[in-house]
C-alpha cells in the first residue's frame, strides 16, 4: 500500500494558473510522491504531452495508479451514452500507453424528469459494454462511488453484481459516501472484496449554506485529511487487514494553495508506514486525530 496524489487535487491550479500535466508531475516529484493519478480533463495537447509524460515518469521512477475518464451512462440521450463508451475506450488505450492497470469511470446521474429505474438500466448496459472493452485491453475499470445512482455502497455492490465482470471493480472514495447519507466504514465492509482503487478525502460539516449538499440535508466542506469526520486511520487499518496493496490516492478539493495536500500527506504517510511496517495500526493510532 502506498500514498499517491490525484491530479484533480490541483484542478484550481490548472484552471487559474495554467498548470499542465508536467507541472503536476514536477510538484509530485518535489513532494516525493511516486504514484500519480491522471485525468483525461487536463491534457492541453495530448499528442505533444503524452511522450513527455511517459519520459518524465520513467526518468523519476513514477507510476500511474489510475487514469480517470469522464462518462455518463445514465443520460437519456443514447449519443451521450455512446460518447461515454468511446471515452472509456480512449481511457483504456491511454492506460496501456501509461502502463497503468486501472481506469476510473463513473456511472452517471439521474437527470431531472428521468425515471430512476430506466436510468439504472442504461447504466448497467453501459457498464457491461465497458467491461467487455476492458477485457479486450486486459485493463481493470474502477467504478467510483459518486452520485445518486452509484453513490451508496449497496448501489455499487448491486451494479457490480449485475455486470458480473472481474474487469469491473470499485474505486472506493472515502468522502463521497457522506454525500449520499452513507458511512465509509460500513461501506468498506460491504465492498471489501471488490475494491480496486482508493480515493482518500475528508469532509467536515458546514455551519453555513456553503459546501456540498448531502441527500440527508447536511452540508459538507472539504478539509485536509485528519481535520474532518472521515475516519481515515480506521479505513487505512482495515484496508491493510483486507490485504489491499494498491495506492491511497489523495483527492483534495479545498483551498488552492497546495497546503491542504501537504497536510494530508503528513497525516496519511505515517498511517501507511505503520501498517506496512507492522501489519496493523495500533489502537491509539486508529483512535487518533484522523476524525
Amino acid at each position: 500500500m502506498n500514498v499517491g496524489l490525484s491530479m484533480y487535487s490541483v484542478h484550481r491550479r490548472c484552471g487559474r494558473d495554467g498548470w499542465a500535466v508536467r507541472d503536476f508531475l514536477e510538484y509530485c516529484r518535489q513532494q516525493n510522491i511516486s504514484s500519480v493519478e491522471l485525468l483525461d480533463l487536463f491534457w492541453l495537447d495530448v499528442y505533444k504531452e503524452l511522450p513527455e509524460t511517459i519520459a518524465f515518469l520513467q526518468e523519476y521512477g513514477m507510476t500511474v495508479s489510475a487514469y480517470d475518464v469522464h462518462n455518463d451512462f445514465a443520460s437519456p440521450d443514447a449519443s451521450v451514452r455512446q460518447a461515454g463508451l468511446s471515452s472509456v475506450r480512449a481511457g483504456l488505450e491511454m492506460a496501456n500507453a501509461l502502463k497503468t492497470r486501472s481506469v476510473r469511470i463513473f456511472a452517471g446521474n439521474v437527470a431531472p424528469g428521468i425515471d430512476f429505474a430506466a436510468a439504472r438500466e442504461w447504466v448497467v448496459e453501459g457498464l457491461r459494454a465497458a467491461a467487455q472493452l476492458a477485457e479486450e485491453f486486459d485493463v481493470q475499470l474502477v467504478l467510483e462511488n459518486h452520485g445518486q445512482l452509484a453513490g451508496r455502497s449497496e448501489q455499487v455492490e448491486a451494479l457490480l453484481a449485475d455486470v458480473g465482470s472481474k474487469y469491473l471493480t470499485c474505486a472506493f472514495d472515502t468522502g463521497n459516501f457522506l454525500l449520499v447519507a452513507d458511512h465509509p466504514l460500513p461501506a468498506l465492509e460491504r465492498l471489501r472484496n471488490v475494491i480496486g482503487h482508493v480515493h482518500v478525502k475528508d469532509f467536515a460539516l458546514s455551519s453555513s449554506d456553503e459546501g456540498l449538499l448531502s441527500t440527508d440535508g447536511r452540508r459538507y466542506r472539504f478539509v485536509p485529511l485528519g481535520q474532518g469526520i472521515v475516519p481515515i486511520a480506521e479505513i487505512v487499518a482495515r484496508l491493510s487487514q483486507l490485504g489491499y496493496d494498491g495506492t491511497l490516492s489523495i483527492e483534495f478539493e479545498g483551498e488552492p494553495d497546495l497546503s491542504g495536500i501537504e497536510r494530508g500527506l503528513d497525516v496519511l504517510r505515517p498511517l501507511v508506514a505503520t501498517v506496512t511496517g507492522s501489519g496493523h495500526v495500533s489502537e491509539d493510532t486508529a483512535r487518533g486525530d484522523a476524525r
